[in-house]
């Protein structure tokens, strides 16, 4: 099984839920480090899901709920989400996220893809 990384960076989460990582076919995606900063002055929520392939993000699913991000994180850096870290998605798995408030928050993802 050959293993190549990979790196999603400054997604601008909108107040949908919305893919930011999906695991392409004929691989397992591992996520190993997903970071958020939220870009404004005022505090802003963080939804995320693991929906399986075929899914839609719903209570069965969801990973974090709601959490407040503080503002202005960017500055004094990003804050580090350690529950989404090390997920192993299959292929057609998708990582989830909404923000309570638009483009207040980017999303930075980092981790392995392995073929089955």
């Amino acid at each position: 099984m050959a293993t190549q990384p990979f790196t999603i960076q400054s997604i601008q989460l909108a107040t949908a839920e919305a893919a930011v990582l999906t695991s392409p076919s004929g691989f397992y995606t591992t996520t190993k480090k997903v970071t958020v900063a939220n870009v404004t002055t005022s505090a802003a929520t963080l939804t995320m899901h693991k929906v399986p392939s075929g899914g839609t993000p719903d209570a069965t699913n969801m990973i974090i709920d709601a959490l407040n991000v503080p503002p202005n994180t960017i500055a004094g850096g990003s804050l580090e989400i350690f529950v989404a870290e090390n997920l192993t998605l299959n292929p057609g798995d998708t990582l989830q996220a909404k923000a309570g408030t638009a483009t207040a928050i980017n999303i930075n993802i980092s981790g392995i893809q392995q073929t089955i």
